[in-house]
């Protein structure tokens, strides 16, 4: 018969088991005997705990067996302490608290309308004018919607609810805080009472002055005559009197 070993190596870890002399007593679980204490004080290990590795018999060779759930025990830790050190690996960064994306651009895209009919009054509730267009374009930027203005205007001015002139140009603004309309472009005012125009760059028409202001190669035409070009031209609505700015203010 073989030696019997001072120690085994139970899958990687190592567990000092002490062998009895023949016909003795093995020591019951969780209370070492006088035997058991002085293997542990020959062999430098730590005082043993309840529950620890307790002999099953003897081989055939004389080594020792492990008790049946110990051995499962540390198969289980050989086996599963991988995958828990692979399972511990860094998490992944978290986001600054505070940080926003950067923000995209806003698409801007233009849109035309159909045909257009403005009415504007006058406090007193008389008529002001009547704005037509074809249409008008509006520039849409993100969540802002801008007035381009409105496209080949034609304008009547009303006095007394009734045509006083007519007024075509390119494009036209409408501004409702101060109660004027603003005319671009090729500018052309024809009264109703006698077929008179006035030419200009642009005309400004203030409702409640009832007043027509002309400014930019400024020609006024009559039947028979004609004045210009001038800078600028005031003028009533159906055109019957007209005058340098300086001129009229004199007369006011």
């Amino acid at each position: 018969m073989r030696g019997e070993p001072d120690s085994i190596q139970l899958r990687g870890h190592r567990a000092r088991i002490c062998a009895a002399a023949p016909g003795a007593r093995a020591p019951v679980q969780g209370s070492p005997g006088r035997e058991g204490r002085e293997c542990d004080r020959a062999g430098g290990a730590r005082p043993r705990h309840r529950g620890g590795l307790r002999a099953t018999g003897r081989t055939t060779s004389g080594q020792v067996r492990p008790a049946g759930r110990r051995h499962i025990t540390a198969r289980f830790l050989l086996v599963g302490a991988p995958l828990l050190a692979w399972g511990c690996g860094s998490p992944a960064p978290a986001a600054k608290s505070g940080e926003k994306e950067p923000e995209k651009p806003a698409t801007r895209r233009a849109i035309d309308t159909g045909p257009v009919t403005i009415e504007g009054q006058l406090p007193n509730g008389e008529k002001s004018y009547a704005l037509k267009s074809p249409g008008a374009t509006f520039d849409i930027e993100g969540d802002n919607r801008i007035q381009s203005g409105l496209k080949d205007v034609e304008v009547t001015i009303f006095e007394a609810n009734q045509p006083a002139s007519v007024i075509k140009a390119d494009s036209a603004t409408i501004d409702k805080t101060n109660q004027k309309l603003v005319l671009v472009g090729k500018v052309v005012v024809t009264s109703q009472r006698d077929q008179a125009t006035l030419r200009a760059n642009q005309i400004v028409y203030r409702e409640t002055m009832a007043r027509v202001e002309a400014t930019g190669q400024v020609r006024l035409e009559q039947k028979g005559w004609s004045m210009g070009p001038l800078p600028e031209l005031w003028a009533n609505r159906d055109l019957s009197r007209v005058a340098t700015p300086k001129a009229w203010k004199e007369k006011e």
